[in-house]
């Protein structure tokens, strides 16, 4: 290598570019992280027990939380 020339990604090993790649949930914050598994969580129950009312009940009682909380989180996650 010249000495003018700049050291890119290309040039560096396979194990130190891994390093410095970060992963989505390494990256996030904690209210991101809890947002997400949240949403996961409530897609899981509603797809579990289905997206109509009856669904809906079943998945909030799944969750432990009430029908009303379930509608809450659904309006404030955009589900």
């Amino acid at each position: 290598m010249a000495d003018n020339e700049q050291i890119t990604v290309e040039n560096l090993p396979s194990f130190i570019v891994k390093k410095g790649e970060k992963n989505k949930e390494e990256s996030e914050t904690l209210q991101e992280m809890i947002r997400r598994r949240e949403k996961e969580y409530i897609q899981k129950a509603l797809s579990t027990c289905g997206y109509n009312i009856e669904g809906k009940k079943k998945a909030a009682e799944l969750l432990g939380i009430s029908l009303a909380t379930l509608y809450n989180k659904l309006k404030k996650l955009n589900m």
